[in-house]
């Protein structure tokens, strides 16, 4: 008596009705395996045959499993590699600094990948230096500076890094408030909740957060007082930097 089975079977690989048969059985129908039982025994299939499918069954679930080890590996080093570059060990101010050196210094290596078309051009087409282009440049050259003289526990790598992370601070700061703008009078958006919720804005945000974490725990007690810097000092230098870099932005932008 034939099912509705049978075409279907008939119409498989050898080698798939063995694997069917062999290996997967419990992923069918007992009609299903009837029907792929009475196709294979009219095969006929020759033993060695039988023997290669095998084989090459193993074969695929041995590199399937090393495959999954390999990613299984893969992620424990990115979770310990993670662990080394975020500071989370509470009351040890040495080991935070140099995980915090680490991160710096992956961002900044991301950031030299995700622009390196624009570094290109600039640099090696002199004809287009500018104020702009020289500005947008300089950072790009102080942020290694910055991170190895923070990393040896530097006074002036303390002061440098806490200034380009101020610089950036404000930028974030900036295009919030030029986003805003453009959809204020561009599309007319005058709801505080949807400009916030737009994609550009929100990842602004999540920019902003990193930035004010990082230069918030740059001018704790423990972070200033173990480069020998006056929280005072900090903060007058962030406070500083903050409000007129911000003002200089404005002024070019809107004057």
């Amino acid at each position: 008596m034939k099912n509705k089975f049978d075409i279907i079977m008939s119409e498989h690989s050898d080698f798939i009705l063995y694997e069917i048969l062999h290996h997967k059985r419990h992923g069918y129908t007992l009609e299903a395996i009837t029907s792929a039982e009475n196709e294979f025994k009219k095969r006929a299939i020759a033993p060695a045959n039988l023997l290669e499918f095998e084989n090459t069954i193993q074969a695929q679930k041995t590199h399937k499993i090393q495959k999954q080890q390999k990613t299984t590996e893969f992620i424990h080093k990115l979770i310990h590699f993670g662990k080394q570059i975020i500071p989370t060990q509470k009351g040890s101010i040495s080991k935070n600094l140099q995980s915090l050196s680490l991160f710096l210094s992956a961002v900044y290596l991301i950031h030299v990948v995700s622009n390196a078309s624009s570094l290109v051009t600039i640099i090696f087409h002199t004809s287009n230096w500018n104020t702009p282009t020289l500005l947008y440049i300089f950072p790009f050259l102080l942020y290694p500076i910055a991170i190895f003289g923070f990393w040896k526990i530097k006074k002036y790598g303390w002061y440098l890094t806490t200034s380009l992370l101020t610089y950036s601070l404000v930028n974030i700061v900036f295009s919030g408030i030029t986003t805003y703008h453009f959809y204020a009078n561009v599309y007319q958006e005058t709801n505080l909740f949807r400009v916030l919720t737009q994609p550009n804005f929100s990842g602004l945000i999540v920019s902003f957060l990193v930035l004010f974490s990082l230069v918030l725990y740059l001018n704790k007690k423990k972070t200033v007082s173990y480069y020998g810097i006056s929280q005072v000092t900090g903060a007058a230098l962030i406070l500083i930097l903050f409000s007129s870099v911000l003002m200089s932005f404005v002024w070019s932008s809107f004057y």
